[in-house]
Formats: structure tokens, sequence, C-alpha cells
């Protein structure tokens, strides 16, 4: 599989500022390779990262959030972050001005996208960016807008540790999370014994380090239902032995079974 970084320099060019007068345009992209865009930050704009085929990861310093199809993540103003997409995902990208959320809004966080929000983006994206003013399409950004605004928020959120031990752990399972070493195992790998690494979890992630593991494959398995596949796939994808162990354990990490989460999404 191909791999392209992209710098800031370069998505320069495709990403170019909302205006007061068209405060929010929608860029429909499309990557045939997995891609990763460097750490940046806008500071002429918000961005509302929509993804329609294909889980986006997206990362911070101490973060990193997990957004499957269906779902937005809203990167507020100056905040530092980068993107991995994978091969043949797709991608609306909505360029938000900075006047046009609210100071509580300066949060990164993933937040629903519903029919109606769906619709208006791929509305809107049919446009250019220099649509007319008082027209369809300024109308159309305008009800936007609101729903960006009210959108419902999501969990689908990691903390990421500090401490480059577990760090390079919690990465490395974010790129596969069916893998099972054991922390002792990751200790070896790390230098650091079980012990330390179980205490550095526990204090930086407020969780234990299977349960983070846990919790990294459930956002997993979160992207790969809602991409249709199967219940039976997505426990085997994941490194599960047996899917009542799957259902188990995605149940008691989003709160539903793996069914009734398919059904509540379609």
């Amino acid at each position: 599989m191909g791999l392209r970084s992209i710098s800031t320099t370069s998505t320069s060019l495709r990403y170019e500022p909302p205006t007061r007068e068209r405060p929010i345009w929608v860029l429909n992209g499309r990557e045939q390779m997995a891609t990763t865009v460097l750490p940046h930050r806008h500071i002429d704009r918000a961005q509302l990262l929509v993804p329609t085929k294909g889980v986006v990861r997206v990362m911070s310093n101490n973060a990193v959030w997990v957004v499957p199809p269906a779902k937005g993540i809203l990167v507020p103003v100056d905040f530092e972050h980068s993107m991995a997409a994978p091969a043949c995902s797709e991608l609306l990208t909505v360029n938000i001005h900075p006047s046009l959320l609210p100071p509580e809004q300066n949060t990164c966080r993933v937040v629903q996208i519903d029919t109606l929000t769906s619709a208006l983006l791929d509305a809107l994206g049919r446009h250019s960016r220099n649509y007319p003013l008082d027209s369809p399409a300024s109308r159309v950004a305008d009800v936007l807008v609101d729903k960006i605004r009210s959108a419902k928020g999501e969990a689908y959120c990691l903390s990421r540790p500090a401490d480059p031990r577990a760090r390079g752990i919690a990465d490395a399972l974010m790129e596969d999370p069916a893998n099972s070493l054991t922390l002792p195992e990751w200790g070896a790998r790390f230098g650091a014994s079980e012990r330390t690494l179980a205490r550095i979890f526990r204090a930086e992630t407020g969780m234990g380090f299977r349960d983070y593991r846990r919790q990294v494959q459930m956002h997993a398995a979160v992207g790969l239902l809602i991409e249709g596949a199967s219940i039976t796939d997505t426990a085997a994808e994941l490194g599960y032995e047996s899917t009542p162990a799957f259902i188990h354990a995605f149940r008691i990490t989003i709160g539903v079974t793996p069914g009734r989460f398919r059904d509540q999404e379609r």
C-alpha cells in the first residue's frame, strides 16, 4: 500500500480560507493512496472534517480522535493537529470562518452528522467557494452553519500518553488494533518494566493498559461496522478469538451491542 505524506505548504493551495462574505465552503476530496497530513494549524479558519468513506484519525499532542463515516470532527482555529486517512478514502473538508463558532466551541471534538447536515454538505459542495451572495448556495450555507453549531458531540476521543514509551505503545495499537502483545512484551520492546508501564497508563490516560487497548479496538470496530463489515468479520479483524467475546467487549465499552449500534447508525 502506498503512503503519501502532505506538508502544510502543499495543502495551503487546496484549503484557502473562507471570507466574511462567504464564511463557509466545502471541498470534496478523494484519496487513492493512504495519506498522512503532518502536524499543522490553521490560524485563519476552523475546519469540519467529514469522512464519507474510510475511518480518519486526527491527532494532537495529547489526544487522538477516531472519525468514522456519519461523523465529523470539528477542528478549532489555531489548533495543532495531524491527520491520517486510509487508501481510497473520501473526505469532505468544511472551511469555516473563525467568527462563526462561539468561544465555547473552541475545542476539538467529534460530532454527529445527521441526514440533513449530510444533504447540506452535499449541496454546498456542488458550488465553488465563490458562490454568489444572496443565492440558494448562500442560504444553504446559513442553514449548514446552524447545524454545525448545534451538532451533538460524540465520545470518540482517546488520550495519548505523554511518556514516550507509553505513547509508542498507544500509537502502535492505533496502527494495529489487533496487536495482542502483553504489557511485559511491550516493556521488553520499549525498555520499561510492566509495573512502570501500568502506572504510566493509569496516570496519563485514566485507565489500565487492557482497558486502553480495548478502547482502541472498539473505536476501530465502530468504523468497521459503519462501513458495513459484519460483526463476525469485525471480531476477526480485531483479533478476537470468538464473536461473543467481541460483542461483550463492545457492549461494556460503547454501551450497546454491535448489532444495536449498527441499527442505530443506519
